[in-house]
């Protein structure tokens, strides 16, 4: 079924009206290296701050975090349950799963969403199932949760006169029941990482099976683009054979529940971040930290939380006296990288290196002003929405422009005309990806299958003669990257991400992003060689949770309050729902059942256990 305006694939961008427009005529500093070729360099852009910027992806100081989602989140007056429809929403869902209220009852009058027949259920009756807090859920089931393989998050925002607010979060993880007691897995991974060879940048190359992987995913974004915008291919929409392969996919109907539970403030420092940690489960959880010694426990957070906590084990393990319980419970983490995080930094280092200047053919800078999107140039972070819907549509664009060119017939409709199957979609699509992008599939001389991916446009003297053929592969290249890692990471499936996770990080350090390109790393290095492997499977479905009641996104398992407000109030905006369903959020669970909220307005017309998609 195709969804109908409910949180389509791709990131919302906010609404114009709210941006800070880049000053026009501004010019963007030229590219380093050689990604465009022909470009000078100018003088910078006074506002230009290639190497930093105010908050993730380039954060540095956790104190700006905040300040940047400003204007996504401004405070609106508070209203009582009644008079929210996120309110009445909870309790007609509370309602109906006790079955007190007769199904006529339970529908509303087309156009009125004032109607009061919730009047006596009050929101906090109603508690969630896939999003919780400590205060909805029962400490008992909390702990539970605490002793059974689960993920750690930890979040940093702004605590106010210069301090770091830090926050802990405990996400259940699918299909994981084992006790930890049963994963006393710390003596093993001591013993895989004496006797592992030493781990390389080769070691990042995909192997036989990923490169087919990455392949097939872009011809299916090349398919996919060619059925979204032309009518005559609508009916291959579900053919099983445009579709991804899945590779490692959430369980479908799984819901991670995601339970708040401390949080501290004062200096960031990684004694703060020690003490979120031991008073997470000792203080506030009261487990004892003993427990914790031998087993190992996912934490997946953005870089500069994960450094932070790196820089405290290592502390740790160089300490000469024997660590104590609390302290074994801190280098017990084992950090993953927070794939949020890495998306908005590898959208900005490839905005950097392919943005060149508007008179530059071939630049994204060019692209951006024919769009009425120059400011986009600019590469702030609150435009990131923005950004990266304005390059998906570039990435379409550029592909049905090439399905003109590769379809054989004067015009894609007479090739409709012509009832192609969809191997010769498939056919064209491996022919697009190959010749109009530049080595999606990254060049390995050790890999016997190497001569397949390449193309008669890769050789230099090709290059050098049309210099915007070559800035047009190089960018399709990184778009078509991007998008892999995006599309893999909204449909839940953490093994089509991984496939792309070594070019991934080669092109971050490409970029000069090395503390990013590092936590990939880390990641691969741990999958390959250090990790036992029970515990590998663990820390893969680690990385993307589903939070929502309904619809099909998954999200990363860093995801901020922040980043879910923007989320939400994009889709309410674009549907045209009430504007009472939208409010500041004051944590992720706020800010998910705000969504949850939505997606029952979305479906109020259906019948029960109907959703519409």
């Amino acid at each position: 079924m195709t969804r109908l305006k409910t949180r389509p694939r791709g990131d919302a961008p906010r609404k114009s009206s709210r941006w800070k427009k880049h000053p026009r005529g501004a010019v963007r500093e030229a590219p380093r290296g050689d990604a465009i070729r022909g470009a000078t360099p100018e003088e910078p852009h006074p506002k230009s701050t290639p190497d930093e910027t105010p908050r993730a992806p380039q954060r540095r100081d956790v104190s700006h975090e905040d300040a940047s989602h400003e204007d996504i989140t401004t405070t609106t007056p508070r209203r009582t349950p009644e008079e929210t429809y996120l309110g009445r929403s909870l309790q007609r869902r509370q309602r109906r799963v006790h079955e007190d209220v007769a199904p006529a009852e339970r529908r509303r009058a087309p156009g009125s969403h004032e109607q009061r027949w919730w009047a006596g259920v009050t929101e906090q009756q109603y508690t969630y199932t896939s999003c919780l807090t400590m205060s909805s859920l029962p400490l008992a089931e909390t702990k539970n949760i605490a002793q059974v393989p689960h993920i750690l998050k930890i979040t940093a925002s702004n605590g106010g006169s210069g301090q770091a607010k830090l926050s802990s979060a405990l996400v259940s993880i699918p299909n994981h029941n084992t006790k930890l007691k049963d994963l006393d897995l710390a003596g093993a991974m001591e013993a895989r990482l004496q006797s592992a060879a030493q781990f390389g940048m080769n070691d990042l190359m995909p192997n036989h099976e990923q490169r087919e992987s990455i392949l097939h995913q872009s011809m299916i974004i090349i398919v996919k683009s060619l059925i979204e915008h032309h009518p005559e291919f609508k009916h291959l929409a579900n053919n099983p054979l445009l579709q991804y392969k899945p590779r490692r996919p959430l369980p479908l109907h799984f819901r991670n529940q995601h339970i708040s539970v401390h949080s501290v403030v004062g200096k960031h420092t990684t004694a703060l971040y020690t003490s979120l940690i031991n008073e997470t489960y000792t203080k506030q959880l009261g487990l004892d930290a003993k427990m914790f010694e031998n087993c190992l426990i996912p934490s997946v957070n953005s870089s500069s939380i994960n450094q932070a906590i790196r820089k405290a084990q290592i502390a740790l393990r160089r300490a000469p006296q024997p660590l104590t319980p609390e302290q074994k419970l801190i280098t017990s983490l084992q950090l993953g990288p927070g794939l949020l995080d890495i998306m908005k930094t590898f959208v900005k280092a490839s905005l950097d290196n392919h943005v060149g200047r508007p008179d530059i053919p071939g630049s994204w800078s060019s692209t951006f002003s024919i769009l009425n999107k120059a400011h986009l140039a600019s590469g702030d972070p609150k435009d990131y929405h923005s950004l990266v819907t304005t390059l998906e549509t570039m990435m379409k664009a550029s592909f049905l422009d090439c399905w003109r060119t590769n379809c054989g017939f004067p015009s894609v409709e007479a090739f409709a005309a012509s009832s192609p199957t969809p191997s010769d979609l498939l056919a064209i699509a491996r022919k697009i990806a190959i010749n109009h992008a530049k080595r999606i599939v990254p060049h390995d001389a050790n890999n016997p299958d190497d001569a397949q991916y390449a193309s008669e446009y890769d050789t230099e003297e090709c290059a050098a003669s049309d210099t915007v053929l070559y800035n047009g592969r190089l960018g399709l290249t990184t778009l078509l990257r991007i998008f892999i890692l995006k599309y893999a990471i909204d449909d839940g499936d953490i093994g089509r991400a991984e496939d792309i996770f070594g070019v991934v990080s080669i092109a971050l350090t490409g970029g000069g992003k090395d503390a990013w390109a590092e936590e990939l790393f880390h990641y691969i290095h741990g999958i390959k060689c250090l990790w036992p492997e029970p515990f590998v499977d663990i820390m893969r479905d680690s990385l993307i949770i589903n939070i929502f009641r309904e619809g099909s996104n998954a999200q990363p398992a860093d995801v901020s309050k922040e980043y879910l407000s923007a989320y939400a109030k994009y889709f309410i905006t674009v549907n045209d729902a009430p504007a009472d369903l939208w409010h500041k959020a004051e944590s992720v669970e706020d800010a998910v059942g705000i969504v949850d909220a939505f997606d029952a307005w979305m479906n109020r017309d259906q019948p029960q256990g109907c959703i519409v998609q």
